[in-house]
Order: C-alpha cells, then structure tokens, then sequence
C-alpha cells in the first residue's frame, strides 16, 4: 500500500514497518480484535477492503473491496455505518476520475446485494418484477444499433469487447489524478466514519474502535515513522507503569478480560461434579478459580447438565449451553432489581418483569455481573422471586432446581 515515490517508501523502511506493526497490535488488542466472534470477522474485513482500496484502484481490486465491505454487514450489526460511508467514498473517488466502468462495476456489486437481501427477506421481494425487467429486457426502440441493456451495468472486463481492460487502473482523467492526494482523501475519510461511530454508537464497545484501523495506520506511517513507532512505545511504557504501581501498592489491577497472563490450577470435573447447585452457579458469578479456558468450560458444562431448563442471565454470566427465558436476556432492559439500579426509559415495570420472568420459569436467574461484587436486591425483587425462588448473592435458584 506504500506510497511510490522513494520519500514515501523511505517512511515505510525499517522503522515504518515496526511502527506500523506495532500500531496494528495495538488496534487488535483494544479494539477486541481477537474474540471469537462474528463482530471480529466484521473487522476484519472491512480492514481488508481499506487496505485493497489504498493499495489502487483497479476495477478488481475495486470490486473487490465494495464486496469485502458487503460481507462485513453479515457479521456486525455495526458495520452499516463504516460500510455505508466506504460505499459512498468508492462512488465519489470512481466519479471525480471519470471511471465509469468502474461506477458501473460498483453499482453492479451493490445490486448484487440489494438482490441477496430481497431474496433473504420475502417482503422486499416486490421489487423482483422491476429488477427482472430492468437487467433482462430487450433492446427497445431507439436504441443504437448491437445496444445491449444488459451490458451496460457490466464493468469492464466482463463482456469480451473489453476483456483487455481487465484489471487496469482508471483512465482519463484517473490516469492523472494525484494518488498521494487520494490515499489523504480516503484516510481522511476513514478516520472521520469511525470518530461518527463512537460519537454515535449507544454502546461504543471497544470493538467500535477498529473499522479504519488500517487506513489511520497508514496515515500515521506516510505522515511520520517517529509517530507510528512513538504511539505504542508510549502506550507500552503507561501500561507497564501502572502494573508496576500496582505491584508497589501489593495490589492486583482490575481486568475484566477472560485473557490472562496467570492462569489458575483446572478445576477438577470430580470436585465440581461434588458442589451443591448454589456454590456451583456461584463461581459463574464470582469467576472465583477460573482464570484458567479449560475451568471455565467445565464448571459451564456442569451447571447446564446439573440445572438443564431455561437460564436468565447478564451477559457476561450467561453459560450459553442453556436456552434463554425470554428475548431481552442481557439485563440491558431489566427494571431496577439491586441497590444501585437505575432504570431505564425502555424497562418495563417491576410487576410486568415479575410475570414473565415466573412465567418463563427459567431454573436460574443471575443478575449480577462478574466484574463487580453483587449487590443487596431491592424489596421489590425479594418479593418478586420469593414464591419460586432461593435467592443467594448475584442469582436466585428455582426451588425445584435445588
């Protein structure tokens, strides 16, 4: 993706690639970037598509990038906000060079999808009959002569009397445009799509911060290799100043990751296989010996085989292996439950809360969360559960499930 002229690639020598190396590691690792989890296949794809667009601009490596960003909104229910303003940029760059093929070839991958979403979703099927009639009609009177509507929206390269346009960049004007000056424009773009989505976003998670992780690292390298290298050598130095602080006080620093340096002796399948169904859901809860993937999974899997049924639980409690009591599962719409609990405007009642949550029947309900100490429940929440439920430090236990 380096610029072409030898001051550009000077910066992305020896210590422009380290930085660059360096800086990725940071976005991957603040920006979540190596969950397993469909949001991580969302990023890295759209990382994908930057990375072929500031590579140039040839009807493939175009067409390839708009289908790349495409993919990415299978995988995030975030990735219409970066995708939508890297369709528009491939638009505007395409039509100020003139490249019609190339607007025709992205307008062609945009169809396609727009085709894919109406099969997918039956009530967007109504526009079948048009988009049958637009792309297969014949020639109609007034066209020029050997017209073909259908070839019209191909990009170049596909219909045979311009195979040998394949994979060549923009003519025209495109020849003469300024590639430095358009790499600035889509960085600059880049950056400005993801400060809209953590500015926009309700719940800017970390892994908001990484939908133009490539093109901000490029911008930092073509600008200086100081900086690129600077950046994580500063974040390198704060963080182990602060392990170091922590070490001098005698204190552990609060990590809320499932990720640790230390890991905690397994827990045994025998002894937890001994616990009482309270003391078993408690270390869910408290994430007590469970710095350690193999513990996890197993006390996970002895909680789901002990209780079976249905399971309501925050987020980062829930063992997955149970079915959810009802849809809102995650505790972000829940009523006030312990001391400390605001409510929120789309929360339902506590007595509205209260009948489904008994007519659900989940065999468990955990409302605290592992990165906290629970919580004294309210009155409310006490009266709530009382009839079915054993009620214990961060859950309650269905009676029958004891």
């Amino acid at each position: 993706m380096h610029g072409r002229s030898g001051a550009a690639r000077g910066r992305w020598r020896g210590s422009g690639r380290l930085g660059a190396a360096a800086l990725l590691l940071v976005f991957v690792v603040l920006a979540r970037m190596v969950e397993i989890r469909s949001d991580t296949l969302g990023l890295l794809l759209m990382n994908a598509a930057w990375a072929l667009l500031l590579g140039g601009r040839s009807v493939r490596r175009l067409v390839a990038a708009a289908v790349l960003g495409g993919l990415a909104l299978l995988f995030s229910a975030r990735a219409p906000g970066m995708v939508g303003v890297f369709g528009l940029l491939l638009l505007y760059l395409t039509v100020h060079a003139r490249h019609w093929a190339a607007v025709r070839a992205l307008l062609l991958v945009a169809g396609g999808f727009v085709a894919a979403g109406a099969l997918v979703y039956p009530g967007c099927s109504g526009m079948g009959h048009a988009r049958h009639t637009f792309l297969l009609h014949g020639p109609r009177a007034g066209d020029p002569p050997g017209h073909d509507p259908g070839h019209a929206l191909l990009p170049a390269g596909a219909h045979p009397a311009h195979a040998a346009d394949r994979g060549r960049p923009a003519r025209g004007a495109a020849a003469d445009a300024n590639p430095h000056r358009e790499r600035g424009v889509i960085v600059a773009v880049a950056c400005g799509g993801q400060i809209l989505m953590i500015v926009l976003d309700p719940l800017p998670f970390e892994y908001v911060y990484g939908w133009a992780a490539v093109p901000v690292v490029f911008g930092l390298v073509s600008v200086s290799a100081r900086w690129a290298s600077a950046i994580p050598a500063a974040f390198a130095a704060a963080l182990l100043a602060g392990a170091a602080g922590y070490a001098l006080k005698g204190e552990s620093p609060p990590n809320v990751s499932l990720f640790h340096l230390t890991l905690d002796a397994a827990l045994r399948e025998e002894d937890l296989a001994r616990l009482a169904a309270p003391e078993l859901v408690s270390l869910i809860v408290t994430d007590r010996g469970q710095r350690n993937l193999t513990g996890q999974l197993r006390v996970r899997s002895e909680v789901c085989r002990r209780l079976g049924g249905k399971i309501l639980a925050t987020f980062d409690t829930n063992p997955v292996c149970l079915h959810d009591a009802f849809f809102h599962w995650a505790g972000v719409r829940w009523p006030p439950l312990v001391q400390g609990d605001v409510r929120t405007p789309e929360a339902p009642s506590s007595e509205a809360f209260g009948r489904e949550l008994i007519g659900a029947g989940p065999s468990v309900f955990i409302w605290a969360h592992r990165w906290e100490s629970p919580r004294p429940v309210l009155p409310t929440t006490r009266r709530m559960l009382e009839c079915c439920y054993d009620i214990h430090d961060g859950f309650a236990l269905k009676k029958a499930a004891r």
